[in-house]
């Protein structure tokens, strides 16, 4: 069964690399225009921003650890992200460039970090769920 939603095909079964297929999208979110930013992460590792109307206006990032480049976006919540497998959560502005970053430590030095979920509550704390530590941390921001 194939599926057609703002201009991009996911395919069962078929799982291209190139910028009109998603490769396992993994979270979407919206903005207060009406634009929908989708973490395409399990295999593109980018960001698509479309607008109201399915329109594609931009996306950003690549497989890597570097700046404009995420290991695994795996859930968006407007101006947050988090790119689990690097084990950080990027503050992004509405164009995709990072203007904040939350790192956990190296490998090795100190606690695993895995944000695979992020939600904000209304003092614009940031709660990250991380699947391997099978934990909830909570993040105040200054």
């Amino acid at each position: 069964m194939a599926t057609f939603k703002a201009g991009f095909w996911i395919d069962n079964g078929i799982r291209p690399k190139d910028p009109l297929h998603f490769n396992q999208p993994t979270d979407v979110a919206f903005d207060r225009d009406g634009n929908i930013y989708v973490t395409d992460g399990e295999g593109n590792s980018r960001v698509l921003k479309f607008d109201k109307y399915g329109n594609l206006l931009l996306g950003w990032g690549m497989k890597g650890s570097g700046p404009g480049q995420f290991d695994i976006p795996h859930s968006i919540h407007f101006i947050y992200m988090c790119d689990a497998i690097a084990g950080r959560i990027l503050k992004i502005d509405r164009e995709g460039k990072t203007v904040g970053v939350l790192d956990g430590p190296e490998p090795g030095k100190g606690r695993h970090f895995d944000p695979h979920q992020i939600a904000l509550d209304k003092d614009k704390s940031i709660f990250a769920a991380e699947v391997l530590p099978w934990r909830v941390e909570k993040f105040r921001l200054k």
